[in-house]
């Protein structure tokens, strides 16, 4: 169950193609953070550094952050011109790899996520959706769906872009 659609503003920035972008992704997440709650702006910029961080080190510019104040949730979009699709890493990567964990990092925080093309190809969107954890138990179990052990739905599969119904979804 991901949350509903409110009509809200979404902004959206284009970041710079280096090692400035996940610090200016994080900034510009705070700048829009509407009334949310300290924690979940905390893990919308861990998120939004590693997907952003992905983007400049495997995609192609432009990359453009989009974010969408849902409250009590937000719905974050980060576009590249790349034609690679982000891979799930080894669950249990080396310890003295220094990366490989954003995903991992991305399936263990986030409510909802998923990979879709964007309009404009080469390109594609990483999107993910935050809700209050105890929000998403609420909703995962008035609808019965399924749920993660730590109260998380899991993973939405990756889309060919027909249908997202995300916060997310009407910013890619």
């Amino acid at each position: 169950m991901q949350p509903e659609n409110r009509s809200r503003e979404t902004f959206t920035i284009t970041l710079p193609d280096d090692a400035e972008a996940a610090g200016i992704a994080r900034h510009f997440v705070e700048e829009h953070r509407d009334d949310l709650a300290d924690d979940l702006i905390e893990d919308a910029q861990l998120l939004v550094s590693e997907i952003v961080t992905n983007a400049v080190l495997h995609g192609r510019p432009d990359i453009t952050l989009a974010v969408r104040p849902a409250p009590p949730g937000l719905g974050i979009v980060v576009t590249d011109g790349g034609d690679g699709r982000p891979q799930m890493a080894d669950p249990r990567p080396d310890a003295d790899r220094p990366s490989g964990r954003g995903l991992l990092i991305l399936e263990a925080v986030a409510s909802a996520w998923g990979v879709v093309p964007t309009a404009h190809q080469p390109g594609k969107a990483v999107w993910f959706d935050l809700v209050p954890r105890c929000r998403v138990q609420q909703q995962a179990s008035v609808l019965g769906s399924a749920v993660s052990p730590t109260g998380c739905p899991q993973q939405v599969a990756e889309s060919d872009g027909a249908e997202n119904v995300s916060l997310s979804a009407s910013t890619v």
